[in-house]
């Protein structure tokens, strides 16, 4: 009896070992693999004429497996001077040998990756991941936004069509031991790289670089505080530049604060004041309801509307009568 149980035990044995079985290795693939998330290729962000504003370039992470390095502090200083990190910081973060996965660095340039391979040290190793770029630096800077360090919009343009600018997220699976740590020695084994798509704005670049040079040229002149800017088509609405100046390098935005990096174009409320007028007389031009010298009374500067009196800020712009060229 005894004999027959073994026996029946390792008939099971052999059949699980041997025949191929879904759901078993469904269980083993979940048990012995992790898998960890990279971000992906956001798509470009391109003015009316194709030509580059934000774009996404590679990029060199570098991770350590703590379980299996060897003289930590020795590897730690080695990797100060590259990472351009205290030696302590790097070495608190691989200390644990408990952990097997540990980022050091994000989106660090090619140099560093190559220096960082040719120490060949076990245990830290270097992957490509994607870091964004704006070329023109401080061009349109405030109605781009910018992005996190895993690469989601936060502002502007990179928030609201963040859906469209990213992908999935890149996905890197490696093998786990018996306690769930992953096994990263022998490298990652398998990535799947989506890019997002294309996003093209009605902003003409050059028109936008003029618009911002005329607004710091008047700041300067003026001695202002600030200067804003929009140029838009009247028969189809696109707008052709927005500027904010002062403004800033939008590849060091998340180093800025707030309300340097805000577009005050769209967000600050202004009373438009004396600008309506402009719409106002054009109109009545087209419609012929009026001409540049018809005069109107303007009550020497005060209006009644029921018990209320509005007054004339200035108390000598309180005219009795104006015409149409002295009211614009």
């Amino acid at each position: 009896g005894f004999t027959f149980l073994w026996s029946l035990l390792l008939v099971r044995a052999a059949v699980l070992q041997i025949f191929p079985h879904a759901k078993l290795a469904q269980l083993e693939s979940k048990q012995f693999q992790s898998t960890i998330t990279l971000n992906s290729r956001r798509g470009s962000i391109t003015d009316r004429n194709g030509r580059d504003l934000a774009i996404s370039t590679t990029a060199y992470s570098v991770y350590a497996d703590p379980k299996i390095l060897e003289n930590k502090k020795a590897i730690a200083k080695k990797l100060a001077g590259i990472l351009e990190t205290p030696a302590e910081i790097i070495y608190h973060k691989i200390k644990d040998s408990k952990k097997r996965f540990i980022w050091l660095a994000r989106l660090q340039p090619e140099s560093v990756s190559h220096q960082i391979k040719e120490l060949k040290l076990k245990g830290i190793k270097v992957i490509e991941e994607y870091k964004r770029i704006y070329p023109n630096e401080s061009l349109l800077a405030p109605v781009l936004g910018l992005v996190g360090s895993e690469g989601q919009g936060l502002e502007g343009i990179e928030l609201s069509y963040d859906h469209v600018l990213q992908s999935n997220k890149r996905k890197v699976q490696m093998k786990r031991d018996a306690r769930g740590r992953p096994l990263i020695e022998d490298g990652l084994m398998f990535t799947e790289n989506p890019e997002g798509a294309e996003v093209r704005l009605t902003i003409d670049s050059e028109l936008q670089y003029f618009v911002e040079n005329e607004l710091r040229n008047t700041i300067y002149h003026f001695d202002a505080d600030q200067a804003f800017g929009v140029v838009m088509d009247p028969k189809t609405g696109e707008i052709l530049a927005m500027a904010t100046s002062p403004t800033f390098d939008a590849n060091r935005a998340a180093k800025m604060p707030p309300e340097l990096r805000r577009n005050r174009v769209i967000t600050d409320l202004f009373e438009p004041g004396s600008t309506m007028k402009t719409f106002v007389i054009a109109n009545g031009l087209k419609d012929k309801m009026l001409a540049p010298n018809t005069r109107y009374q303007t009550e020497n500067g005060l209006l009644r509307i029921g018990k209320k009196i509005i007054r004339e800020a200035d108390e000598h712009h309180r005219w009795p009568s104006l015409t149409v060229t002295e009211i614009l």
